[in-house]
């Protein structure tokens, strides 16, 4: 019996090397092929890291936000230092290096899900986070939302924990994986306060002050630059809400309308996540292996 379950845990072992292998290839093939999507945004990115490494100029902010006038903070920046250190500015270490996050963060994922649904649903999760076409593209394109991928499985687990296991003590992580939402992608992250809000009332749990303080301390590098730029971003903030914010539009909608808008974006994201036929065409088979012994 001990001689089959080792056997068994050596050949999970091997099957989780080797699809951690296949789908780490899969995605730095346009590295190995010199084929690194650049274009303007990636060239900014750049230029703000060559700034802090070479230059040794901190900035407060980082990129531009699809809202004029609102400015992300540096973490950006900071994430993409280690693959601009190790190779001297190379961009396509950028995509080796979200490739990495992205295979490491499958492995998160599966432990995630399983202690919430059991082994086959980690299993599917796992070959899904390493495989569909919407995880491995996130990883080819160097963009400041796409380690929001990777990481919103970490906002799963953290509601899971309060909510339903009753620990208060994951307010705190929580509070700290939305700051960083909000550093990544803005537009992001503000649907991901609503669910808290409604959880928290429902079942009348207050997040603790020590997490509201950690989320407000992820704000410091732009609160000092609003500070310093006559409540540039504030301002901006305030028009937008008010209808005096152009942004991406050539016209003015109504908030109603962008907020609608948003809304059907974040749906047709989560259908090509999801349920797409060309997913359910990589999962189909996957799952059925899976009920019938993994």
């Amino acid at each position: 019996m001990t001689v089959m379950l080792l056997n068994r845990r050596f050949a999970k072992i091997l099957i989780f090397g080797l699809l951690f292998l296949i789908a780490f290839v899969i995605r730095i093939v346009p590295v190995v092929k010199n084929t690194v999507n650049f274009s303007f945004d990636q060239g900014l990115d750049i230029i703000m890291v060559k700034q802090l490494i070479v230059d040794h100029k901190i900035n407060l902010i980082s990129r531009y936000s699809g809202l004029q006038g609102v400015l992300m903070g540096p973490l950006w920046t900071w994430f993409l230092t280690l693959p601009f250190i190790a190779t001297s500015g190379d961009p396509a270490a950028n995509v080796a290096w979200l490739s990495l996050l992205s295979v490491a963060s499958s492995l998160a994922t599966y432990l995630i899900v399983k202690k919430i649904l059991g082994e086959t649903a980690g299993f599917i999760s796992l070959v899904g986070t390493l495989f569909l076409p919407f995880f491995i593209g996130a990883s080819q394109i160097v963009l400041s939302p796409h380690p929001l991928t990777f990481l919103f499985i970490f906002y799963i687990w953290f509601l899971y924990e309060i909510f339903i296991l009753d620990k208060k003590r994951f307010f705190l992580p929580l509070g700290l994986v939305v700051g960083i939402f909000f550093q990544f992608e803005i537009a992001f992250a503000i649907f991901t306060l609503p669910p808290i809000i409604v959880l928290c009332l429902i079942n009348k749990k207050p997040p603790t002050l020590a997490s509201l303080v950690l989320f407000g301390l992820t704000f410091i590098p732009q609160i000092i630059f609003d500070l310093r730029h006559q409540f540039l971003i504030t301002k901006s903030v305030i028009n937008f809400f008010t209808g005096h914010n152009n942004s991406l539009y050539s016209q003015v909608p109504s908030l109603f309308t962008r907020f609608v808008s948003r809304a059907n974006s974040f749906m047709d994201d989560f259908i090509d996540m999801t349920i797409s036929t060309r997913n359910l065409i990589i999962l189909l088979p996957i799952t059925v292996i899976s009920f019938f012994g993994w």
